[in-house]
């Protein structure tokens, strides 16, 4: 699928429900969810490739993920969605 974290990036909607909280079909905003999970899960599996993190381009990608979600939405209080703080850490955009 597309890529839920390409330039410029899209805030995501607040989403009550976990994308497993039901089988498929899904709706557009739980399948946009799922791919940002993954994207998120992969951020920080992705511990042996710090170096690309920190080049203008990964860190382009950081700064997309961490203006995708806001403190305090639903899916930032759970897993993988919590794994957003991660690119704000690898930005050092905190606050």
């Amino acid at each position: 699928g597309p890529d839920p974290f390409a330039p410029p990036g899209v805030r995501a909607p607040s989403l009550l429900e976990r994308t497993t909280d039901r089988p498929p079909p899904w709706e557009p905003e739980q399948v946009a969810e799922a791919r940002r999970g993954v994207g998120l899960i992969h951020l920080v599996s992705a511990d042996h490739a710090m170096d690309e993190w920190l080049t203008p381009e990964g860190q382009e990608r950081l700064q997309v993920i961490s203006r995708t979600y806001r403190a305090g939405q639903p899916q930032t209080c759970r897993t993988p969605g919590s794994l957003w703080m991660f690119s704000i850490l690898l930005t050092g955009e905190v606050d």
